[in-house]
């Protein structure tokens, strides 16, 4: 019983130094993280006539490295850095997926647009990946630009041909000059990506969707 009581008040006496010399700071408060998301008005596309189908989405995919919330910049070769206290409010495959297609709803290209876990089929089916989404700093100058690389399939559920399943297949890559090395100047100029590639799918879309119906 004397050991225990000798423990505890050897315990306490550590904790009661700590809390002096300011070793232990119970007072300071976690560091915040700061959360953020693209932001632009749906693209305006200059298509027909709605087209009488539907389209749905597959659950986008990204290559590993961007598979994650994690805000990252290259600065030279090889070297790839999140920032610390910043990242995206959701994982950049869901978050291109879900603007995109808002986009084409907004467009009214066609009949009806639904996400991946919506149960109503579609004869259209769309898939995309995520090949670059970083920001890439100068090492000579410092300067930035953020770059956004995307590649979608567009898939024709009907067709008993596996050669003529693909529809449309193509890469996307746009890259914006920014202000400066920053969190939210990272998510400018990936919101203004965001919306140069979105437009170009929905005239895409809709010309290869119109042409596979007319054919």
């Amino acid at each position: 019983m004397k050991n225990i009581r000798s423990i505890i008040i050897f315990l306490l006496t550590l904790l009661l130094s700590g809390l002096t010399s300011g070793c232990i700071n119970l007072s300071k408060p976690p560091q915040r993280i700061d959360n953020y998301y693209l932001e632009y008005e749906p693209p305006i596309a200059k298509t027909g006539i709605a087209l009488n189908t539907s389209l749905k989405f597959e659950r986008f995919s990204a290559m590993r490295i961007y598979n994650t919330p994690a805000m990252l910049y290259r600065k030279g070769s090889y070297r790839y850095t999140a920032y610390n206290y910043s990242r995206w409010r959701v994982v950049p495959s869901d978050m291109v997926s879900d603007f995109l297609l808002r986009d084409i709803r907004e467009s009214r290209i066609l009949k009806a647009v639904y996400p991946y876990h919506n149960p109503e089929g579609a004869r259209f089916h769309i898939q995309g990946s995520i090949d670059e989404f970083l920001e890439i700093i100068d090492n000579e100058d410092g300067s930035s630009i953020a770059s956004l690389s995307l590649t979608i399939t567009l898939l024709d559920t009907e067709s008993r041909e596996i050669t003529t399943r693909v529809v449309l297949q193509k890469t996307y890559s746009y890259k914006e000059k920014i202000k400066a090395n920053s969190p939210f100047e990272f998510s400018r100029g990936m919101s203004l990506n965001m919306g140069n590639i979105s437009r170009e799918i929905i005239v895409d879309i809709y010309g290869a969707i119109k042409k596979r119906l007319d054919g």
